[in-house]
């Protein structure tokens, strides 16, 4: 059922690549605001293999930007690993793990 899912998930957002040409891809668009591209990228931990592969492709496709964000390499200072200008706190819970992040 899973996989059913996501290959119409696939099937729409190749419609939508096919309808905007080069420009924005409205059903994806639409996917990330009711946040249904979350729940497809969470799949990615899916146990069976053929869901994680799908799930990937999916993302890859139509969610990835395709550019690196420099801000993701660490600066070493010091034998210190620093990620970009870390100014504001936040406090993430993960199912019972928490982690603090720093963002700007």
């Amino acid at each position: 059922m899973t996989m059913v899912a996501l290959e119409a998930f696939e099937g729409i957002f190749k419609a939508g690549a096919q309808i905007s040409g080069n420009g924005e891809n409205v059903y994806a668009t639409m996917a990330e605001e009711i946040g249904a591209s979350d729940v497809i990228e969470n799949l990615q931990e899916h146990d069976n293999e053929n869901i994680y592969q799908k799930s990937l492709d999916i993302i890859e496709n139509f969610f990835g930007s395709g550019e690196e964000d420099e801000n993701l390499s660490p600066n070493e200072i010091d034998g210190q690993f620093s990620f970009g200008q870390q100014t504001k706190p936040v406090h993430l819970d993960f199912g019972g793990n928490n982690f603090a992040m720093n963002f700007n």
